[in-house]
């Protein structure tokens, strides 16, 4: 039932949320429902003090919730269970994790950033502090090879599945990959590993998503590293290449993960020839490359298609 607090709004205005926050659990108290009985409890209400959507405490109970949707409840809430605010690294130069700063709210494709419930599950890193992906659906990556991540943005966890990757980067940060699957229309996350970092000492306590393309004219939309190309962190010997979908049900990726750091490397050898190099509109031309490594390193590719219309 709807429950009427004691005073006006103007008092509590003038005397604040938390007033409000005591006054609504006794009378709620008083009707029946005593909090204590529930692992966590909000009061909801519309007008008087705040100029929020919503606040809440991080790791314990207390919720207000001034907005009635169901986005701002599942981040308020996401507080109260102990996450602070999905981040972003927000470069000053081209290099991804070059120098920068913490954009506060800035992963948009969590709940705990600046996108709304619904397909914007908590991030792995995130799921993991909470215990919804335990430590035995993790991978946690310190020598090379190829490992399996199963979309991870679902209801079902199975026993049997990984869902995350983790790699340490320093003795600050440690770096974690996932697989989102519900955000149908980015051709970037459909088909790519999105990379974050946890928390450290520049990130405000909460986990930073990192745009593996930061000089394209997308954005964040592309921040997966997608399948066929490399993300390098070249100091600890960090090469993280997704390699293909495992084509399971729910979908899986295959990430390569080398952990060395090259010297005298020498650099891939790659020619590419069209069938034909004008054509009519409408007309088919197939693109052959053919590639080799003077090291013998296995090889893989991306591409990005680009018209020259005259």
């Amino acid at each position: 039932p709807l429950l009427t607090l004691p005073q006006t709004e103007a008092y509590y205005v003038t005397n604040g949320d938390f007033v409000l926050y005591d006054h609504a659990r006794s009378v709620a108290t008083s009707n029946g429902y005593n909090y204590t009985s529930y692992n966590l409890d909000a009061v909801c209400f519309v007008g008087g003090p705040g100029s929020y959507g919503g606040q809440a405490y991080v790791g314990n109970r207390g919720c207000w919730l001034k907005s009635a949707t169901a986005g701002v409840a599942a981040h308020e809430f996401g507080h109260n269970f102990g996450l602070w605010h999905a981040n972003y690294w927000n470069i000053t130069t081209d290099d991804p994790i070059g120098p920068g700063s913490n954009q506060e709210y800035g992963d948009s494709f969590d709940t705990m950033g600046s996108a709304q419930a619904g397909a914007n599950h908590f991030d792995a890193y995130e799921k993991n502090l909470l215990d919804w992906m335990p430590a035995a659906n993790v991978t946690t990556v310190t020598r090379s090879g190829t490992y399996r991540i199963h979309q991870f943005d679902q209801p079902v966890l199975n026993a049997a599945h990984k869902y995350g990757i983790k790699i340490t980067k320093d003795a600050d940060r440690v770096y974690w990959i996932d697989f989102r699957q519900k955000h149908t229309g980015n051709k970037w996350l459909m088909s790519g590993a999105d990379l974050h970092w946890d928390r450290w000492a520049s990130s405000n306590q909460g986990g930073q998503l990192l745009d593996t393309t930061p000089s394209t004219p997308d954005g964040k939309n592309d921040a997966a590293i997608v399948i066929g190309r490399t993300f390098s962190d070249p100091s600890p010997g960090i090469h993280i290449t997704p390699i293909g979908k495992g084509g399971t049900t729910p979908e899986s990726l295959d990430v390569m993960v080398n952990i060395v750091t090259f010297s005298g490397n020498g650099a891939p050898l790659c020619a590419v020839n069209a069938s034909a190099t004008s054509v009519a509109t409408g007309v088919a031309v197939n693109f052959t490359a053919s590639a080799s490594d003077p090291n013998g390193d296995a090889l893989s590719y991306s591409f990005v298609v680009a018209a020259d219309c005259e």
